[in-house]
């Protein structure tokens, strides 16, 4: 075996034991997508996808809740929650995380997860056992975040004087 194989399988080694503890452990029901990279069609879990910023502030609100979250590059967070209920109105909830420049990923979609050999996706608090917040509680989170985040903006910016233009 050369080098060069040596690395391939020791990759597909490590990816086919990542997907074992994401199935076993967090209840993924994973696959390979043709790249390589480990994947999930999101159906008891989903994921709201937000920008690093409005990312870190939900984590701080979500502090007491373990959230399984990760990282898509430098820019996009990632939370994965349990998938809605039959009784969430979706499209109004798709509403508020556009309007706070987040994104929903429904049941149906497919989630890249973070995969061995790649530096793509990184876990910032990896899953604990099965364990997510609901989706709704989640989209409240956002909603808090990003109003609370707009309002510290506003009360930096210079006051205007009076009478001036």
């Amino acid at each position: 075996m050369t080098a060069i194989t040596a690395g391939i399988d020791d990759t597909d080694t490590a990816i086919e034991q990542r997907r074992a503890v994401y199935r076993t452990e967090f209840g993924f029901n994973t696959f390979r997508d043709d790249h390589g990279t480990i994947c999930m069609i999101a159906s008891r879990i989903s994921a709201i996808v937000t920008t690093k910023r409005l990312g870190q502030q939900i984590t701080a609100l979500l502090a007491s809740q373990p959230t399984p979250v990760f990282s898509v590059g430098t820019r996009l967070w990632v939370f994965l929650t349990d998938g809605p209920t039959p009784t969430d109105n979706t499209t109004q909830l798709s509403n508020d995380l556009f309007r706070y420049g987040a994104s929903p990923l429904y049941p149906g979609a497919v989630v890249a997860l973070p995969t061995p050999g790649s530096d793509k996706r990184c876990w910032l608090y990896p899953p604990a056992g099965e364990h997510r917040p609901c989706f709704a509680a989640v989209v409240g989170v956002v909603e808090t975040a990003a109003t609370a985040a707009a309002a510290a903006v506003v009360a930096e910016m210079p006051a205007v004087q009076a009478g001036s233009r």
